[in-house]
């Protein structure tokens, strides 16, 4: 099936975008300073734009915004671990995107500002993801009211999250799911070599780089890094969405292939001649995810 208009320009764009950076490679000693804060303003505008109300609050001790949408009628509450390489994005970043299943699902979030590489090396990210999510739960939100969500790195993070909170014998979320998570930062997929000319987006090198950054001295295929070599037995209800032309497309494909040999229930959709996150692109095709996450968020898989 051929892709929208606009997803066709959003991919031009893309396209345009890697070939300037092959051009000049990333440096990692050059990396660009992260915007010190998002002024009250600034917040406040967008929030009203997107008919949400957002607050800062912490959870066990690590920074989260709290967003809900005008019409909030579902207990649901959508946890969720943004994407970046582990090197950036933030809850800002991924606000448009989180309106977007928040007012359809007329449910909560709390997005999770964890730490990011350089500065804060593997397993950073994964220790703020236990303190919030363990925090969560103290402020008296149930894990049967938890939907575990993630995109990218915060796909992958989500799923180290997973076996943290089995080994401390935390209760899991109720239900999970993924946009293009990044699970094998060993970069051992097929894909990441026979996509790599059709990615309009992510680039080997790219990845690789980025996975050292977050990595540090550890090993890239430790379970809590690279989660698809990780124990998730007893792994909640999850969903899966992946590009068919990302480089990361078997990252999905192997972890779909995983939760369902151990007989978790799961479910895979493939985006067809789309990229790496596209649902959070504003795109036709996203909007159709956008419903098929929030439907899920409240529903579960259909049977």
């Amino acid at each position: 099936m051929d892709t929208s208009f606009r997803a066709h320009v959003a991919r031009q764009v893309l396209l345009i975008k890697k070939q300037q950076n092959r051009k000049r490679p990333l440096d990692l000693t050059k990396l660009p300073k992260r915007p010190k804060g998002e002024s009250a303003l600034r917040k406040a505008v967008i929030s009203r734009i997107l008919e949400i109300e957002t607050e800062t609050r912490y959870y066990g001790g690590v920074e989260c915004e709290w967003v809900v949408p005008k019409k909030r009628h579902s207990e649901m509450v959508l946890y969720y671990l943004h994407g970046g390489a582990y090197i950036g994005g933030s809850p800002a970043t991924h606000r448009y995107f989180i309106s977007q299943i928040t007012k359809r699902a007329q449910c909560s979030a709390v997005v999770i500002d964890y730490r990011l590489a350089p500065e804060n090396t593997f397993p950073a990210a994964v220790i703020d993801a236990v303190k919030s999510y363990r925090g969560l739960l103290e402020s008296g939100v149930e894990a049967r009211n938890i939907v575990l969500g993630g995109d990218s790195a915060g796909g992958g993070l989500a799923l180290a999250l997973v076996q943290e909170l089995k080994k401390l014998g935390l209760a899991l979320p109720r239900r999970i799911f993924l946009l293009s998570p990044w699970t094998d930062l060993t970069g051992s997929g097929s894909s990441v070599m026979t996509n790599s000319k059709i990615d309009p987006w992510l680039n080997s090198d790219g990845i690789s780089l980025t996975a050292k950054l977050y990595l540090g001295e550890n090993d890239p295929s430790h379970p809590l890094a690279s989660p698809l070599f990780g124990n998730l037995d007893d792994c909640s209800e999850t969903i899966i969405f992946v590009g068919s032309d990302e480089i990361l497309f078997d990252d999905s494909l192997r972890l779909y292939d995983n939760l369902a040999r151990i007989g978790i229930r799961c479910k895979l959709i493939i985006g067809e001649h789309l990229w790496h996150v596209w649902p959070l692109f504003p795109i036709p095709e996203a909007k159709a995810t956008w419903n098929a996450i929030a439907s899920f968020l409240n529903f579960g898989l259909s049977t």
